[in-house]
């Protein structure tokens, strides 16, 4: 029983990405940290830098 809690796709656990806060099962962490996490590095088309994601343009220009 100890080995399922420990691996159980359900169970809530908090992103990967530092600064990120938001908890979610388990199974569904891998994607967010992939795809939606705003703490997730991203390459910039502008200032052709790796940086988070929530630094990425608005109105068409970097924000770093």
């Amino acid at each position: 029983m100890q080995t399922h809690v420990q691996s159980c796709g359900c169970k809530i656990i908090q992103c990967y990405n530092p600064h990120c806060h938001i908890t979610m099962e388990r199974r569904l962490v891998d994607d967010h940290v992939r795809n939606t996490c705003q703490w997730r590095t991203v390459h910039c088309g502008y200032c052709d830098e790796e940086h988070a994601k929530f630094n990425e343009e608005v109105n068409g220009s970097c924000l770093l």
